[in-house]
């Protein structure tokens, strides 16, 4: 190669790196921003609760339909509730639903995923055309076919969205199981004798553990928005209970006079989306970072 397209590739490299290197920053800003708008929310929810900073289902007619103002930084509803203490119990029942929702398929799928990419065959055969089946069906007709079974609450929510999350990650999984598979510290592992076991658990589980955090929090995300549209639709949390999507229903009548009642929570939830986004992003680009 001639000395003047060693100095033109450089040239050309140096801006890449710097773009690369901006980006990178920005993204662990993103990852930092996120964390503390989730973690903001969740601290909100839990200063309201313990403090006993209002009362959900506290009716006061007379100050029905109240603009915001520094008492009620959301205003107040129909029944005379204060929205922005609705809200903020509700980011509690919200999260939590879509923590268990999350946590309980990301082990499942797991190890279905990992048995299934590690020993191929049928076991390979049966797992994935299963999570193949769940696949077949759309997302919210899953789950409202589960409520439909376990009756309108949120315990046919919890089933229905655990279920519909499995296949992600039991498909993530198996796929990076199969790659694993073939690398160099798997077959010395094997050549070495070493027990199924201790090839599964010592060395290919903690491979496996970091794609699917990374895809945890956009998992979560999707459960959390999915409650909520249940809820709207009634079919999810039910009345007095506090929920981001029932409350956002509550305030679908007003809309042109007490707008409110449904924009601020919406735009509250819009919030918690974007950190939850950032997360996952911040997330996978440290794992590019790590593994690049």
């Amino acid at each position: 190669m001639s000395t003047a397209a060693v100095v033109a590739e450089t040239e050309l490299a140096a801006p890449l790196a710097v773009a690369r290197t901006v980006r990178r920053r920005g993204l662990g800003i993103g990852l930092w921003l996120g964390i503390s708008i989730i973690s903001l929310a969740v601290l909100a929810t839990i200063v309201v609760k313990v403090a006993g900073i209002g009362h959900p289902d506290s009716v006061n007619l007379l100050g029905a339909l109240a603009s915001p103002s520094l008492a009620h930084p959301f205003g107040t509803d129909a029944l005379g509730r204060d929205v922005f203490v609705r809200t903020v119990y509700a980011t509690g029942l919200d999260l939590q639903v879509g923590f268990v929702t999350t946590l309980v398929p990301l082990v499942i799928g797991m190890v279905l995923g990992l048995l299934a990419g590690f020993f191929g065959g049928w076991i390979d055969v049966i797992v994935m055309r299963v999570m193949d089946g769940l696949l077949a069906f759309p997302f919210i007709v899953l789950i409202i076919a589960f409520v439909t079974i376990f009756g309108v609450g949120l315990t046919g929510v919890y089933v229905g969205l655990t279920i519909a999350s499995l296949p992600a990650f039991a498909r993530l999984t198996r796929g990076e199981m199969l790659v694993l598979r073939e690398q160099q510290f798997m077959m010395a592992a094997r050549t070495l004798g070493y027990s199924n076991r201790r090839i599964i658990f010592r060395h290919a589980l903690p491979h496996l553990i970091r794609p699917n955090l990374v895809y945890a929090p956009s998992n979560m995300l999707g459960n959390v928005l999915t409650l909520a549209a249940l809820s709207y639709l009634g079919l999810g949390a039910q009345p007095p209970t506090p929920e981001w999507g029932a409350i956002i229903a509550d305030g679908q009548s007003y809309l042109l006079t007490s707008w409110w009642i449904s924009t601020l929570p919406g735009l509250f939830v819009v919030v918690v989306g974007i950190g939850f986004s950032l997360t996952g992003e911040g997330l996978a680009e440290r794992l590019r970072a790590r593994t690049g």
